[in-house]
């Protein structure tokens, strides 16, 4: 095997309607064969990760983790690029996910990843979001998903507070919601608007006897 370098590029849609809906996480999976194949990116300006596609291997549980070159914006997406190398590691750890370990030449690596692309979502609801998010939890344990959720050991929702005017609320503590809290998703998409709307975040706790995840109680109190 030699290292592949392959164009992701059915990720275009779901990447640009997400970073123009403000909604600054991707997660989805897609399956093949025996393998789940989960793509995650996460882009806000204080996600050191924006750049990378994270590739999680759901049933051998391994994370891969790929810059992707090219371009990624929100105008003019035609000409957006998400390509990503593959190393002989990263390959072989796609094969053991699709139950490939005995080896052999029959496998066509290129045919893979192309059906994988294909098989892409091509729209990403919020509720599809959540559903991905907390069905992959154990993802964001990994070493690599440390950095994009804030103290990621508090899990239990307490309420809102106030920010310095002008300042927003980040994903990395907004992004918990979608993994801990469970909420209808036009609600939790009413509730983040409004705390971006009046420069409030969230306070977390690591004790569940504090908790609050009634969101339309909190939110009532906005």
């Amino acid at each position: 095997m030699a290292q592949i370098c392959f164009d992701f590029s059915g990720i275009n849609n779901v990447y640009v309607a997400a970073r123009r809906n403000d909604r600054q996480t991707v997660v989805f999976e897609v399956t093949n064969g025996l393998g789940v194949f989960v793509f995650m990116m996460f882009f806000s300006d204080d996600d050191e990760s924006k750049d990378q596609l994270f590739l999680y291997l759901a049933r051998t549980q391994r994370m891969i983790e790929r810059k992707m070159y090219g371009r990624h914006k929100v105008y003019e997406p035609q000409f957006n690029k998400f390509q990503v190398y593959l190393t002989d590691q990263h390959q072989q750890y796609i094969r053991e996910e699709l139950g490939l370990e005995g080896g052999g030449n029959a496998f066509d690596f290129d045919a893979f990843l192309s059906a994988l692309n294909k098989a892409i979502p091509q729209q990403l609801s919020l509720a599809d979001l959540q559903e991905n998010c907390q069905t992959h939890r154990d993802a964001f344990a990994c070493p690599e998903l440390r950095r994009v959720v804030d103290e990621a050991h508090k899990i239990y929702l307490i309420g809102h507070k106030q920010l310095p005017e002008g300042k927003k609320p980040r994903e990395k503590t907004l992004r918990k919601l979608y993994l801990h809290v469970q909420a209808d998703a036009g609600v939790l998409e009413h509730f983040i608007e409004k705390l971006k709307r009046l420069n409030k975040t969230l306070a977390w706790t690591d004790k569940a006897e504090r908790a609050n995840g009634n969101i339309r109680q909190i939110l009532s109190t906005l």
